[in-house]
């Protein structure tokens, strides 16, 4: 599918700064392979300059999850909704702690792959 062509996995709406040079910002929680599912997530915003970038960082507050408590992440979720499609995007998946045994014990040539390369 071209880039031209893609849309928001989650309803198919364009985003508006769509075609454009981004920055993004993952993060990942969970309590990993052995004990549960790790989930990431990945906020995304045009890159116009340094100057905005750090502005609109530091006007949504991101910054590492763990620094973050459940209120304050609470409102950093609603202020990214409210502008979804406009000024930023975001997308979060979810690895199963099975997935990620299986991968990391695999051999490399049968679908294996080392997380940390």
């Amino acid at each position: 599918m071209s880039q031209k062509n893609m849309k928001d996995p989650n309803n198919g709406q364009d985003y508006d700064f769509f075609g454009k040079e981004v920055e993004i910002g993952i993060d990942e929680a969970g309590r990993g392979p052995v004990l549960g599912p790790m989930v990431y997530g990945c906020a995304f915003w045009p890159y116009i300059d340094d100057e905005h970038s750090m502005k609109l960082k530091k006007e949504y507050g991101f910054q590492d999850s763990k620094k973050l408590n459940e209120t304050q992440r609470d409102k950093i979720f609603k202020l990214i909704e409210k502008n979804r499609f406009k000024e930023l995007g975001y997308f979060v998946t979810v690895l199963s702690a099975q997935e990620l045994s299986t991968k990391m014990q695999a051999d490399p040539d049968k679908g294996g792959s080392n997380l940390n390369q």
